[in-house]
């Protein structure tokens, strides 16, 4: 059940937040309510999902913002190993019968709807150390599970056929295994969100994945608050330099039980509760602001490299920070020489991109002179 303090944050998001930046909303699942009739397991109504997400998949939420009635682009959704079928019966007629029934399911009931503009997201986060179950959905780093990805990728395409209709895809979190996973599970999962340092090593990603109509995102840390503002400029800026869809943030709503005096830096925080300030709801932080900002001029420069080519306006912003569009990866990085399960945490991070290095040597004011170029540059391009 949304909470209200989960409503004042979408309040927040969409009327200060998402108008002014180009950022994608994304809403965790909600809770459906299932009858209880005998096999195969069947949707009693859809009343509680309709009456908490109608207005983000339509758009309506959004329709007296500057951003206007346009629906979310993406929503996780319900399904897990063990719902809408039980895992008990994995690999059996039975597990396929039930999944594929409720799925095909909300299929139908979101195509009726209108909602075909979202992307309805099929997302495994669990992970072999939960004790669950016996492979990692999340940040995969062992070969076998692959092959659990793609008996789901047949279940999915089972359920929802390819064609018009609601558009559902198969989202998959990559870190360890990413590289081999691009290739072995090709056709099947088509929205990567990469951990941003293991991506960082493989430069030919992009194009590959984009190629076959792949949608593709980085992952990471917010920036923290103990360190120079213009660090909330870094992952909005990689997203766009490496040619990715989009970032996320890994955690932005945790600020600790003291936000106020012992938040730890705001390293898993971008968002803070008001109640401090008399104010029921909650407070965007600086950092946040920062980052919607650097998200403005980045639509500036997309909106100048659709006419003058995107090669050569990184290249630009590249030079301004006194490097090279490929001194945001790290093709050498020494954990290639190893297998992924070998690797250990120490190792992803290594040896800083030239990028890296040299930012720590910029002043905090450097990312001025990448918006006096977009702010020019966008006044001699024709529209």
């Amino acid at each position: 059940v949304q909470t209200r303090s989960q409503r004042d944050l979408l309040i927040l998001l969409r009327e200060d937040i998402l108008p002014k930046a180009r950022l994608t909303l994304e809403v965790s699942n909600g809770s459906y309510s299932v009858g209880e009739v005998d096999f195969p397991q069947l949707i009693d109504n859809w009343r509680q999902f309709d009456r908490h997400y109608s207005a983000l998949l339509d758009g309506s939420a959004f329709a007296k913002t500057r951003r206007g009635p346009r629906p979310i682009e993406s929503i996780y959704l319900p399904i897990n190993c063990n719902w809408p079928a039980d895992y008990l019966g994995w690999g059996t007629p039975a597990y396929e019968i039930e999944f594929v029934k409720v799925v095909g399911q909300m299929a139908d009931h979101f195509t009726r709807k209108g909602w075909t503009k979202t992307s309805f997201e099929m997302f495994f986060n669990h992970k072999t150390r939960f004790k669950v179950f016996e492979w990692d959905g999340d940040e995969t780093r062992f070969p076998k599970d692959n092959a659990y990805f793609k008996e789901f990728g047949r279940l999915l395409a089972k359920a929802v056929p390819p064609g018009k209709g609601a558009r559902f895809v198969f989202r998959h979190d990559a870190s360890w295994l990413m590289r081999q996973q691009f290739d072995d599970l090709a056709g099947v999962v088509n929205m990567w969100i990469c951990n941003k340092e293991v991506f960082s090593y493989y430069p030919e990603a992009p194009a590959l994945l984009r190629a076959r109509g792949d949608k593709v995102w980085i992952y990471g840390s917010p920036p923290n608050a103990f360190t120079a503002s213009v660090g909330a400029v870094g992952m909005p800026l990689r997203a766009w330099m490496c040619g990715t869809d989009g970032f996320v943030h890994w955690l932005a709503v945790n600020v600790g039980s003291d936000p106020w005096f012992n938040f730890f830096g705001g390293g898993t925080g971008l968002i803070f509760p008001g109640g401090k300030f008399g104010l029921d709801g909650p407070l965007a932080s600086v950092r946040l602001k920062l980052q919607r900002n650097c998200l403005q001029d980045i639509a500036l420069l997309d909106h100048i490299g659709k006419r003058t080519g995107q090669q050569a306006v990184r290249e630009k912003v590249a030079a301004l920070a006194g490097v090279k569009p490929i001194d945001w990866w790290r093709p050498n990085a020494p954990a290639k020489k190893l297998p992924p399960w070998e690797w250990s945490n120490a190792m992803l991070g290594g040896t800083p991109s030239k990028y890296n290095q040299r930012r720590a040597k910029l002043g905090g004011r450097w990312w001025l002179t990448v918006r006096k170029y977009a702010l020019d540059a966008a006044g001699e391009v024709k529209p």
